[in-house]
């Protein structure tokens, strides 16, 4: 039986209308809300609040400005999708957030709503799928939806209890109809299972790291990486960037060697992270002479003496026993 043929046995009482399983729930989002009844009114702004847990930015951009002219043409062609709030009279936008900012900028004083009776794990299904098709997905957003509607879907059916749910290391955590849970999801919102774990990676980044994946400073895949460096790691690393005065930036090859020294010392030092950031740099601090008052007569053998490695080793045994007997040594 397929997933709409379910879907209309339900609502006809055909079949059981119990909790319907995760494979189901993917499949088909409005089994959620069935055969319940959800019907469209015209309804104030100013009733109208953001949903709690909305997980996309509004931004203002042109394709905001073309939606403004297109409603002060046309009108709303599409429905918000709210549902009622604890409070009388008033609306939970689950979808059509930048819908209803356009509309205000449009002069509109009161815009269509299809209102459905939805509870918390059912309203962010719903809201993260009515953006499945959405062109501009920063990669934030995308963490934060897939993460919050991942945690919806294993809710409403249960597949956690019991279970592992370490999907963002690429794990099988669970298997239904002899699938990945993890594909079966990615699947659904048109990506590798792999693509889907990074993207639910990229939540353990601290917030300023995660703006530079946004701002493609850092590339996704990076991000992938420096998520697995502790709170402390990822805030340092930032510090550093910006004590160097440029803008976040970590290639691919830098974020993968930060996350392996990481695991390989338990706790990334200042200098390891230099040294792969800009190991140039590092070369020159290394080679970096403390300057010497040298006899002009002196200076040529100096400098030959001090290029033989035989001659900087013992100089280099004299300053470190000058050091413990004084006390300097760090």
């Amino acid at each position: 039986m397929s997933g709409m043929d379910r879907l209309k046995a339900r609502q006809a009482g055909q079949i059981s209308s119990g909790t319907p399983n995760l494979v189901e729930l993917i499949s088909n989002p409005a089994l959620l809300i069935g055969g319940r009844d959800a019907d469209v009114q015209q309804i104030p702004l100013e009733l109208l609040q953001d949903y709690h847990a909305h997980t996309f930015a509004v931004r203002e951009d042109e394709t905001f400005q073309a939606l403004v002219a297109s409603i002060q043409e046309s009108g709303i062609r599409t429905p918000l999708l709210v549902r009622p709030t604890q409070e009388p009279g008033c609306y939970e936008i689950l979808s059509g957030h930048r819908r209803r900012r356009a509309a205000a900028s449009a002069g509109l004083r009161t815009v269509p709503c299809l209102v459905v009776q939805a509870d918390d794990d059912e309203a962010t299904i719903l809201m993260a799928e009515s953006n499945i098709q959405r062109p501009d997905w920063l990669p934030s957003e995308k963490a934060r939806t897939f993460a919050a509607w991942l945690k919806a879907i294993q809710h409403k059916t249960g597949v956690t209890q019991g279970q592992r749910t370490d999907l963002t290391c690429g794990t099988e955590f669970h298997k239904l109809d002899s699938s990945k849970s993890r594909d079966i999801a990615a699947e659904k919102w048109g990506i590798s299972g792999r693509a889907f774990s990074i993207y639910l990676r990229l939540g353990e980044l601290i917030p300023k790291l995660l703006d530079a994946v946004d701002a493609k400073g850092i590339p996704v895949k990076a991000g992938y990486h420096l998520s697995f460096l502790s709170c402390q790691e990822q805030t340092m690393l930032h510090d550093y960037l910006q004590q160097r005065g440029r803008k976040v930036r970590c290639s691919l090859q830098q974020a993968s060697d930060l996350h392996a020294a990481s695991q390989e010392l338990g706790v990334l030092s200042w200098d390891r992270m230099e040294e792969i950031m800009e190991p140039q740099r590092a070369k020159e601090t290394e080679r970096e002479e403390i300057p010497l008052q040298v006899p002009i007569g002196l200076r040529k053998a100096a400098q030959a003496a001090l290029a033989d490695d035989q001659v900087r080793r013992q100089l280099e045994d004299l300053i470190r026993d000058y050091a413990i007997r004084h006390g300097l040594l760090e």
